[in-house]
């Protein structure tokens, strides 16, 4: 999900899609929980998967991104395109 993090324009929709995913990959990898007592499959609960899998906010992640790539462009020379493009000289 993070891969070209640094170029992608960031509108609502897909920070919402962003923020979806961040809650539906971890359902996926931690498979449903086996219960001894009722002999049933259920769900993890939000804290159970918080406790087994913790992350750090994508979109901040994201964002944090951006501005390292930002700061590594300002640092190329003037005569670089992306740098020119960065700073809006044509």
């Amino acid at each position: 999900m993070l891969y070209g993090c640094e170029n992608l324009s960031l509108t609502q929709g897909k920070e919402r899609i962003c923020r979806v995913s961040e809650c539906r990959l971890p359902r996926r990898i931690f498979v449903p929980k086996w219960e001894e007592i009722t002999l049933t499959w259920r769900r993890l609960r939000k804290e159970e998967l918080n406790y087994l899998y913790f992350s750090t906010n994508i979109i901040w992640v994201l964002k944090s991104r951006r501005i390292g790539w930002a700061g590594n462009v300002a640092r190329m020379g003037e005569r670089i395109g992306v740098h020119r493009v960065l700073v809006g000289i044509l």
